[in-house]
């Protein structure tokens, strides 16, 4: 008799489960694969946009600082020409700044706001911030 036609079939059986061991591996890793791949491009796409938020964070700081050193006659001037910068256009797609004065109880507010498209939020990001000039002439009188 050979070594295959014996009434012992455990070798047999043993064969066909590491098969199927081996495909449920096979599944089970592609199905990670495809896991990890998902969860990756998501990873990937919050943190350009948390890079997106903080360059435009900088972009309104930048503008902020040099507007509240100016009076409000001269900030009033300087928002109806405001403009996001050449890097905040390259940065960020269809990027738009705008600015507003509004008087209240500590002085001259200034609010900037910018946006653009790939922003996932519909409110555009706020900044703001008070004019200087109050303070010098409350001091004066």
């Amino acid at each position: 008799m050979t070594g295959r036609q014996t009434n012992d079939r455990s070798g047999f059986v043993r064969n066909g489960i590491l098969k199927t061991e081996a495909l449920l591996a096979l599944v089970v890793l592609i199905a990670a694969i495809n896991f990890a791949s998902t969860l990756i491009h998501r990873i990937n796409r919050l943190w350009m946009d948390a890079q997106g938020h903080q360059f435009a964070i900088s972009e309104l700081s930048n503008h902020m600082d040099g507007l509240t050193r100016l009076s409000p006659k001269q900030a009033e001037t300087a928002l109806e020409s405001i403009a996001v910068s050449e890097a905040c256009e390259e940065t960020l797609p269809d990027a738009k700044l705008s600015g507003e004065l509004l008087e209240d109880d500590l002085g001259t507010r200034v609010i900037l706001k910018l946006s653009w498209s790939g922003r996932k939020f519909g409110e555009p990001l706020e900044l703001s911030g008070w004019l200087a000039g109050r303070e010098k002439s409350e001091a004066n009188q």
